[in-house]
């Protein structure tokens, strides 16, 4: 299952691919092998790898990430309905649990 904990602004652990990252001046980077990275800037989250998976924070939703009309509610913590692979983790004490179905 692929999880992660929040510690010192570091993504560690994501997954069995060891997929990671370290937020650090707003820019997330080194997101697994093929090297998926963006930066927040004014609540957007651009240029997610090569396929151009991005995305815009707007009243807690997250929308429009991907062709594949990936997208979530943050509500309570909980990130839902992340596309058809009902991908949702749970945020509690900083962790992010629960991704993917795996």
């Amino acid at each position: 299952m692929g999880w992660g904990h929040l510690q010192s602004g570091v993504i560690f652990g994501l997954g069995s691919s060891s997929v990671w990252g370290h937020l650090r001046s707003g820019v997330i980077f080194g997101l697994g092998s093929s090297s998926v990275w963006g930066h927040l800037r004014s609540g957007v989250i651009f240029s997610l790898g090569s396929s151009s998976v991005w995305g815009h924070l707007r009243s807690g939703v997250i929308f429009g990430l991907g062709s594949s009309s990936v997208w979530g509610h943050l509500q309570s913590g909980v990130i839902f309905s992340l596309g058809s692979s009902s991908v949702w983790g749970h945020l509690q004490s900083g962790v992010i649990f629960g991704l993917g179905s795996s």
